[in-house]
């Protein structure tokens, strides 16, 4: 592989944002008397600094030319041969928006406070994966995306992992006209989840989804905290879909919203607004990405 200028994206830790950026006297006095509450900020920010700085050691040393961002900052990511991020996977969903066919390649900073699924290295074994990257040994995988259709205009931002659909407040009922297959129904929940397969170990399997196998372009979703109103003849509440099946959900809501992978990306969905999915023509293209770490996770699960 020709890896010959790299993006490397960066989270700043909870302890750099509250020392340097975020005007909170209270937190600072927590974290100077190593509260119970805050006591672990200032070690995980020493690992992720020590995991960055190795990051930018390794690409000097291998002369590859290369920029540094902070995630907050990121625009629409063109002209490089790989994105690094170094984070936990909230980093690499919020890249993820930014990219379409350029790889990326996750490092996990803190390995024993973040999953890092889709995370491919760590500080200590990137130089090595790195290296195994430029005699092009490294595997590259995709991981399926969706593409939003609000009110018939397909969105910017694709989603790698989930899509909640709910009301702005989390207090208020989410309403909605949901249609699948034929059938209509008008619920009230808390919201619904729909995942791709990627997503599928994450917030939907906590809801009562199923999860699917990691290359899968099936679409699932999830009713959360449904609403009967004492009456038994509901049907959609879970399911995967394939794109053509035609599921659509139709807002019945004022002040409802649609959050893509977490909550760094949403969008306005008021009454009337209908949106639809499918599978997008760009997938994550994830280099080393690691499969028997989450095979290891269902293997927790299930036995």
């Amino acid at each position: 592989m020709n890896i010959n200028k790299v993006l490397v994206v960066y989270k700043k830790s909870t302890y750099d944002l509250y020392n340097n950026e975020i005007n909170n006297e209270n937190v600072k006095k927590l974290i100077e008397e190593e509260h119970e509450a805050v006591n672990t900020l200032k070690n995980s920010h020493n690992i992720h600094k020590s995991t960055l700085d190795t990051i930018i050691s390794v690409l000097k040393n291998k002369n590859i030319y290369f920029d540094v961002i902070f995630r907050g900052e990121l625009k629409e990511i063109n002209n490089y041969d790989l994105v690094i991020t170094t984070g936990g996977d909230g980093t690499i969903l919020e890249t993820s928006k930014y990219l379409k066919d350029i790889p990326i390649f996750g490092v996990n900073s803190d390995p024993l406070s973040s999953v890092g699924f889709f995370t491919s290295a760590t500080k200590d074994n990137f130089e090595e994966k790195l290296s195994l990257a430029l005699q092009g040994r490294l595997k590259l995988k995709k991981l399926n995306r969706i593409e939003l259709i609000i009110n018939g205009r397909l969105i910017e931002h694709l989603a790698l992992n989930d899509i909640l659909v709910c009301h702005s407040i989390p207090a208020a009922t989410s309403r909605y006209v949901i249609k699948y297959k034929g059938r209509i129904e008008r619920h009230r929940s808390s919201g619904i989840w729909i995942s791709t397969a990627a997503g599928s170990t994450a917030a939907i399997r906590s809801a009562g989804g199923r999860i699917l196998p990691i290359y899968s372009k099936k679409i699932q979703f999830v009713v959360r905290e449904f609403y009967d109103r004492g009456f038994k003849d509901f049907q959609i509440l879970k399911g995967i879909f394939n794109e053509n099946d035609n599921f659509e959900i139709i807002s019945q809501m004022r002040l409802g919203k649609i959050y893509i992978d977490g909550p760094f990306f949403e969008y306005d969905f008021t009454v009337g607004d209908s949106l639809k999915f499918r599978n997008s023509k760009y997938p994550l293209k994830i280099l080393g990405f690691n499969e028997e770490k989450r095979k290891d996770f269902i293997k927790k699960i299930y036995n």
